[in-house]
């Protein structure tokens, strides 16, 4: 949840809800659902689902895309840039196919990697607080992916 805490959406509404979506994991997403429930970040309520459509993300302020065919997760990241969604992924494919945050193991760790280019063309602004936690890059096609 560190990322909806360090990132400032464009005209983001206290009165709407901080929508995160979750597709191909059901078992995040019914965990994300039980974590949040009754919680806020930025003063806004969390509300978890999975989005039923590409076009739908423009309601969205987060997408986590868990294993999804490539056609599939080109069609839901160039949707989510539309609508200044942060994007989250694990596949080595995800930076390069348009994704904004990678996240994976290093060390036994949790670690990530932001793909600056995505972030901008979304208009998303993630703290540099955060970023300085993590890797960044700026053009995904041509740096090796970590494992």
């Amino acid at each position: 949840m560190s990322f909806a805490r360090f990132t400032n959406w464009p005209s983001a509404s206290l009165e709407t809800p901080l929508t995160i979506g979750v597709l191909g994991d059901d078992g995040l997403l019914e965990a994300l659902g039980r974590i949040t429930a009754g919680k806020s970040i930025q003063g806004r309520v969390i509300q978890v689902r999975s989005p039923r459509s590409a076009g739908e993300l423009r309601s969205f302020q987060m997408l986590y895309a868990g294993t999804l065919e490539k056609k599939k997760l080109k069609e839901y990241l160039a949707a989510a840039r539309e609508g200044a969604v942060l994007t989250m992924g694990e596949s080595p494919r995800f930076l390069p196919a348009g994704g904004i945050v990678r996240l994976f193991e290093e060390d036994g760790h949790l670690s990530f990697e932001v793909n600056l280019s995505a972030l901008s063309q979304a208009g998303l602004d993630i703290s540099s607080k955060l970023l300085r936690l993590g890797y960044t890059i700026r053009d995904p096609a041509s740096v090796r992916q970590k494992p």
